[in-house]
């Protein structure tokens, strides 16, 4: 049953979190560094017109080097925001170099007035998570916004790569059936592509 699941979770996260503390700033720097690369090598970058990033929370893979190549090609980058009225409590929303940024509730950097993004619109979502399989299985903190904000019409249409440090790739997440499956995870040191999808990432 659910319970089940929540326990394997749990025990991930722990040993996640734990492995993630043992690693120095700077290594985790340049393992950020490096899943990013590993990420703008697929193929989708190429065509995205659209793409949701996330503003990191210390000790997740960056989104930096993203960022830079979206603005240098004229890709539209979008950010999740809190926002009370949408059923999820989270939305996407526009941000260019003049936004002016505020911390959200879990201390995550947001657009202060933000300009709500059309998710069918966005081509690429660049997703973080705690944990991640090969199969495209993704663990988050728990507290289930982002698949929310990936589910249903909002971005359906979207490739949804993964960033990882090598730590955060286990051998396998438990999924329930509200959990959103990624299309790539991007880690330092391998990019797992998942099924099916390989037609508009390679």
């Amino acid at each position: 049953g659910g319970g089940m699941i929540e326990r394997e979770k749990e025990k991930i996260r722990d040993a996640v979190r734990s492995a993630l503390v043992a690693i120095d700033e700077e290594a985790l720097a340049a393992q950020s560094a490096l899943a990013q690369t590993r990420a703008l090598a697929l193929d989708v970058w190429k065509t995205a017109r659209t793409a949701a990033l996330y503003l990191p929370l210390p000790r997740e893979v960056g989104t930096e080097a993203i960022l830079a190549r979206c603005r240098q090609q004229g890709t539209r980058v979008c950010v999740p925001c809190r926002r009370p009225d949408a059923a999820d409590g989270y939305a996407f929303g526009w941000m260019d170099d003049e936004t002016e940024l505020q911390r959200g509730p879990w201390g995550i950097l947001e657009p202060r007035a933000p300009e709500w993004a059309d998710k069918a619109a966005i081509d690429v979502v660049v997703t973080p998570g705690l944990a991640f399989d090969r199969g495209g299985g993704r663990l988050g903190h728990g507290r289930g916004f982002y698949d929310r904000l990936l589910s249903g019409e909002n971005a359906r249409n979207a490739t949804r790569i993964g960033l990882a440090f090598a730590v955060q790739l286990v051998e396998k997440v438990p999924m329930g059936p509200a959990d959103v499956r990624m299309h790539a995870v991007a880690t330092p040191g391998e990019t797992a592509i998942t099924e099916g999808r390989t037609t508009c990432l390679q």
